[in-house]
């Protein structure tokens, strides 16, 4: 069965980018209760950050971040001011995200699926 693709690469680019508007910040990153007791259980600020960006991420835009992508500072200050950390704590010039928080990911074959598909 012929598959199409519903979106082009800009929307699809476009969908799956972080909001940097403060009003879309707080709608899609505001942690739960319950969150940033989890979060303190991590032994550094960097991990703590990383950790809380992570969460975020997973829950918008639902994917876990690129290994060498840098997300936004308005993201990092907001995250950051959620648990209790200063914005240097997760400014990009530190590698704040542990290489053990992020799962290996294998680059695209061109045997794979595309994604996303529409019947």
């Amino acid at each position: 069965m012929a598959r199409r693709r519903v979106l082009t690469e800009d929307q699809w680019a476009n969908f799956l980018a972080v909001p940097s508007d403060e009003r879309e910040l707080i709608r899609h990153y505001t942690l739960g209760r319950d969150d940033p007791d989890i979060v303190a259980t991590k032994r550094t600020a960097r991990n703590r950050i990383g950790y809380a960006v992570l969460l975020c991420y997973l829950r918008h835009p639902d994917r876990v971040p690129d290994p060498d992508e840098i997300p936004p500072l308005a993201l990092l200050a907001f995250v950051a001011r959620q648990v209790g950390l200063g914005p240097a704590a997760g400014s990009p010039t530190s590698r704040y995200l542990s290489p053990n928080h992020l799962p290996r990911r294998r680059k695209p074959s061109p045997a794979d699926p595309p994604c996303p598909t529409s019947s």
